[in-house]
């Protein structure tokens, strides 16, 4: 499956092995924690609220193609601030 979404990682391909799954995709580094560590007060809230509806997005649109995520949380969200 070639998902393409702004707010979801390219993927590659995908496979089995055993029972184990994989998902190939592109390698991105750091998390938004360490960005919005800095951030204090009406700018964190800005910031946050808008990488949660980018994360909302991505997750609207991965499910729209059948697909769930199982792994949400911060370290796993890069926002487009490019975190």
């Amino acid at each position: 499956m070639n998902l393409k979404n702004c707010n979801v990682v390219a993927t590659f391909g995908t496979g089995e092995v055993g029972k184990l799954a994989y998902i190939l995709m592109k390698k991105h580094d750091g998390d938004v924690r360490g960005s919005l560590a800095n951030l204090t007060g009406a700018q964190l809230e800005e910031v946050a609220r808008e990488v949660f509806g980018q994360m909302l997005d991505g997750v609207a649109y991965l499910h729209s193609n059948g697909i769930a995520h199982r792994d949400i949380k911060s370290k796993n969200s890069l926002g487009r601030h490019g975190f």
